[in-house]
C-alpha cells in the first residue's frame, strides 16, 4: 500500500507541474496573438488614414468637423465667445501682482 501511494503522488506531483507548464504556454501564445492582431490593426488604422487623405476620396470620407454645415458644438462656441480678451487678462494678472 505504501508503495501504490508514493507512485500516485508522484504521479500527482508530476501531473500537476506538467498542467502549469501548459497552462503557461497557452498564455503565453495568446498573449503573442493579442500583440499580434493589436500591431495589425494599428498597421491597418494608419494605412486607412493616409489613404482617406487623397483627394480622389473626398466623395467617401467623412466630413471632418467644421467643414459639415450641420454638425456644430455649442460648448466650443461658448468657449470662444467668453473668453477674456487679452487686456482682460493683464489686467487680472496685475491686480494679483499688486495684492502681492
Amino acid at each position: 500500500p505504501y508503495a501504490m501511494g508514493a507512485l500516485v503522488a508522484a504521479l500527482t506531483f508530476l501531473l500537476s507541474f506538467r498542467a502549469n507548464f501548459s497552462y503557461n504556454r497557452y498564455w503565453e501564445a495568446f498573449t503573442a496573438v493579442h500583440q499580434m492582431h493589436s500591431k495589425w490593426l494599428d498597421v491597418g488604422m494608419d494605412i486607412a488614414s493616409f489613404h482617406l487623405q487623397s483627394s480622389k476620396y473626398d466623395t467617401r470620407r467623412p466630413p471632418a468637423f467644421g467643414e459639415h454645415p450641420d454638425l456644430t458644438c455649442l460648448e466650443r462656441e461658448r468657449e470662444r465667445l467668453n473668453e477674456p480678451t487679452l487686456d482682460e487678462v493683464e489686467e487680472r494678472i496685475d491686480g494679483i501682482i499688486a495684492q502681492l
